[in-house]
């Protein structure tokens, strides 16, 4: 592969969408447990914290089939770049 530009790749998926589709997922269970917890919605829309009712992958442990991000809150990672 010698020549080849690895950083022309480009992703499968779509980042923003992702993140925007964790952010509708924020359902009411979710805002009362960062409320309990003292997160505003200030912070919540400035972090854009989303949530993830257990869609997305799977395991299999002692035979039982799971969810990684199983009712998870989802807190998006960015570095200077975006």
């Amino acid at each position: 592969m010698s020549g080849t530009n690895m950083s022309a790749a480009k992703p499968t998926f779509d980042l923003e969408e992702l993140v925007s589709h964790y952010q509708k997922q924020l359902r009411d269970d979710a805002n009362h447990y960062l409320r309990r917890r003292g997160i505003e919605n200030e912070t919540v829309e400035q972090y854009r914290i989303g949530f993830e009712p257990g869609k997305i992958g799977f395991y299999v442990q002692s035979g039982k089939l799971g969810d990684y991000f199983e009712n998870r809150i989802i807190i998006p990672i960015v570095n200077k770049e975006g």
